[in-house]
């Protein structure tokens, strides 16, 4: 099973995924992480931010 990553480090990653300076390959090189992850991470974050339609991370955890 992977490894949980910190909040701290997840965020760090989000923030330089959607600054855009880097693709999504660079920056799951640079932290060390997969892309899927990378992928799920900004998809959550953007429904958690209202950027696009979905099922935030409070909905899931208050019916999880």
């Amino acid at each position: 099973m992977p490894k949980k990553c910190p909040p701290e480090s997840k965020r760090d990653v989000l923030r330089v995924a959607r600054r855009g300076d880097s693709s999504q390959a660079e920056v799951t090189a640079d932290f060390g992480i997969s892309v899927e992850s990378v992928r799920r991470w900004v998809r959550q974050a953007d429904i958690d931010d209202g950027v696009v339609d979905g099922q935030t991370s409070s909905d899931q955890s208050a019916t999880g």
